[in-house]
């Protein structure tokens, strides 16, 4: 039996950290947190140039929201001493990294900037087998996909048709990494991108045109998940 506590706020917030990190000692008792889970997809989806390109302003947040608050959590934790030896640091990426993507590129120079920071989080307390990694999941059919395109359909078959393994990642794919990388067998794992997607990202052939040039609406860390305010 596993407890979980869900607190609404804004998880991007230097405050909203502040105000947390008592609740989060009391709940845990002290005890170190075995898994930080940045998995925050809260930023705007639109292009640099066109009828609406990105201001600064959406650029500044994307960037912030999905990519640096995770250096923050990190560093509020760590000093907390709630991330000690064993602990492990995830963040949630995507081939957006890498790939220039129709309508993705604030939230693709965001996930840039958080694989940076796993990097640098792994080096920097790494001696103390603190590790950092990102996951890299392939396309997975869910609720959220048929929300960010109307060619959600399409999408999902251009998929199957690229991965290695004809198929597409499935949630259970993906929640059955993360046991793995809990585990003493993963402790040198480090500063690394994981992937979990059949070996799809080997192919390139992303769909153009599937974003809509909104802005989602959650963001999940840890187990505080944000919202608008």
């Amino acid at each position: 039996m596993v407890d979980v506590i869900i607190f609404k706020t804004n998880a991007a917030s230097e405050e909203t950290i502040d105000e947390y990190l008592p609740k989060i000692l009391e709940i845990t008792k002290g005890k170190n947190l075995k898994l930080l889970l940045h998995s925050i997809a809260f930023g705007t989806t639109t292009n640099f140039f066109g009828d609406k390109p990105v201001t600064q302003r959406q650029m500044d947040m994307t960037v912030h929201v999905m990519g640096n608050s995770l250096l923050y959590w990190t560093q509020k934790l760590y000093s907390a001493k709630l991330l000690d030896k064993g602990s492990r640091v995830i963040g949630l990426t995507s081939e957006g990294n890498y790939l220039a993507m129709e309508g993705y590129g604030p939230v693709s120079v965001a996930k840039v900037a958080m694989e940076a920071i796993i990097r640098q989080i792994g080096l920097g307390v790494g001696a103390i087998w603190i590790t950092a990694n990102a996951v890299q999941a392939g396309v997975t059919p869910t609720r959220a996909l048929t929300k960010i395109t109307d060619n959600w359909e399409s999408w999902i078959e251009n998929t199957k048709k690229r991965n290695p393994m004809r198929r597409t990642t499935t949630p259970e794919d993906s929640l059955g990494l993360f046991p793995m990388l809990l585990k003493p067998d993963a402790d040198f794992i480090n500063c690394s991108i994981i992937y979990c997607d059949g070996g799809e990202h080997v192919r390139n052939g992303l769909i153009k045109n599937i974003y809509s040039g909104s802005e989602s609406s959650k963001a999940d860390l840890f187990f505080i998940r944000a919202t608008k305010s």
